[in-house]
Parts: C-alpha cells; structure tokens; sequence
C-alpha cells in the first residue's frame, strides 16, 4: 500500500493516472481512503476523472466523500466522472 501511495505522488502524470486506472480496473478491491484523497486533489484534471471513475468501479464506501467533492470539481471532465461513479455505486 504504501508503494501505491509513493506512486500516486509522483512526478510524471501517467504514472499517476495509470494507478487510479490500475486500481478501477479492479487490480486493487479494496482502495484505501488515503489513495483517493491523493489522487483526487491531483492538480492535473486527468488524474481526478481517472480517480473519480476508480471510486465508482470500487464502490467502496468509504470513498463517497471522495467523489462527492469531484462532483464540483471546476473541469467538467472530473465532474462527469465523478458523476458517473455516483450512479454506478450503490453506497
């Protein structure tokens, strides 16, 4: 977990995206709150759609706080996503 963790902060933006993918593609069933909250303050915008469509594809309910703050993120491309993994999740 913390290797995931270090790789959700690294330098290069498709390393970042690659997790939350990795991990919504169901790689990882149980995504910690800490990798979310990570990834969902990313400052590239394709990072937090990539991690709000993770939320909703692990539907683990401790990241609905997550997602419901990517549901007013400014670009509309996380807000879609976040929308999305809101109606896929039975939280």
């Amino acid at each position: 977990r913390d290797r995931i963790e270090t790789l959700c902060r690294d330098g290069h933006v498709a390393v970042r995206r690659a997790i939350a993918e990795h991990i919504g593609a169901g790689a990882d069933q149980d995504p910690t709150a800490a990798v979310a909250a990570i990834l969902a303050v990313d400052p590239n915008s394709s990072v937090r759609a990539a991690a709000a469509d993770m939320m909703g594809r692990a539907a683990h309910p401790p990241l609905v706080a997550h997602a419901l703050r990517l549901s007013t993120d400014p670009e509309p491309e996380v807000r879609r996503s976040a929308a999305a993994a809101l109606r896929w999740c039975r939280w």
